[in-house]
């Protein structure tokens, strides 16, 4: 039996734990926290078999560690790992941002310390162990940045452990990591975190404002909810990246602003190609994985999920992925549904039009 220990029992953490022990029995899971009753949480949810009762005891004897905490307490366990890790023991992380972290473990542990740096794209608004869930990472996309050259055989061990929880690899330089993540993730927190402070400015000005907020200002200002201090870590480790983003991103919308005033057509055009990217992104995602989609005429009324989700799943068919396709809230819209596999898009296809639904097959 493999023992795996994970450092920081939060949301990241805590899901890999219950993935782990929810999707195989090979492993015995150690986990380690600075706070007493987040250890107690976990052990009680049982996302771990055994808490440690010191750092020490957490690195020593295991084959593979994770290190789930902030960026900041990732590079201080790193001297721990020095210290207590065994010859031939992986070392990965599970932070946000890559590049400092890898130069960090090169400089600190000893060469028979294999470090694989790691991201989990998968993540809520809230955060602790009581957010965690052993369905946080299936279909998500996992980055690994393994060191320059060599440790083959540590990286299919580690590619191993994430495909069980149900996630999907992919090697990244730690520089193509976060310039991809700076666009992708660090880029529009940053921009919802602004939206939500330029409409909190008018809020005293205008009581009923925040009452009026509808659909499109809930979900564009969604990730503000994100843990403010994860969230200061996040950016200031990868500064370079995102100031390069701001400044495009700052371009584009001056041109939107010109486009407002004085050209229509251009202003068209760039609401055009909005629309475009954002309704192919299931598309983007198929590159890393199979993919498959239909799309379903829904009532907005409660329930309607749970009844179609209930459906399929009477019939053996897995969901991997769903997404509210709207106009308006409350009224008629179109439910996108994600399979991995052909059949299970097929049968989904026959089943839920036995019962009904109007669905079709997307392209």
């Amino acid at each position: 039996m493999r023992r795996i220990s994970i450092v920081g029992l939060g949301l990241i953490g805590g899901s890999l734990g219950l993935a782990l022990r929810c999707r195989t029995e090979d492993v015995y899971v150690v986990g380690f926290d600075t706070s007493p009753e987040t250890c107690s949480d976990a052990l009680n949810l049982g996302a771990v078999d055994q808490i440690a009762s010191s750092i020490e005891e957490a690195f020593s004897g295991s084959e593979l560690v994770f290190l789930a905490t902030p960026i900041r307490g990732i590079i201080d366990y790193l001297h721990d790992a020095a210290r207590f890790c065994k010859p031939g023991c992986i070392v990965t992380d599970m932070g946000s941002t890559k590049t400092l972290i890898m130069q960090k473990a090169a400089e600190i542990l000893p060469g028979e310390v294999v470090f694989i740096g790691g991201h989990p794209m998968a993540g809520k608004e809230r955060s602790g162990i009581f957010a965690a869930s052993p369905h946080l990472f299936e279909n998500a996309a996992y980055v690994l940045t393994p060191p320059d050259s060599g440790h083959g055989t540590e990286l299919s061990t580690l590619r191993s452990v994430i495909e069980i929880i149900g996630a999907f690899p992919v090697l990244l330089s730690p520089d193509e990591h976060d310039l991809i993540v700076a666009a992708v993730s660090h880029l529009p927190h940053i921009c919802a975190v602004a939206l939500a402070n330029t409409v909190g400015n008018l809020a005293p000005q205008y009581p009923d404002l925040l009452a009026l907020a509808a659909g499109g200002f809930r979900d564009t200002t969604r990730v503000a909810s994100g843990d403010p201090r994860l969230w200061c870590q996040i950016l200031e480790t990868n500064r370079g990246h995102i100031n390069s983003m701001i400044e495009e991103f700052k371009g584009v919308l001056s041109d939107l602003q010109r486009a407002l005033q004085t050209d229509s057509a251009a202003l068209y055009q760039g609401l055009c190609s909005a629309k475009g990217l954002r309704d192919e992104l299931p598309k983007y995602s198929r590159r890393l994985t199979n993919y498959y989609e239909l799309s379903a005429q829904v009532a907005d009324e409660p329930g309607t999920i749970g009844q179609i989700a209930g459906v399929l799943a009477q019939a053996g068919v897995n969901i991997s992925d769903i997404e509210i396709m709207r106009a308006r809230e409350g009224e008629a819209g179109v439910l996108r549904l994600g399979f991995n596999d052909e059949k299970q898009v097929d049968q989904a296809l026959k089943v839920l039009r036995t019962n009904g639904y109007v669905v079709k097959r997307r392209s």
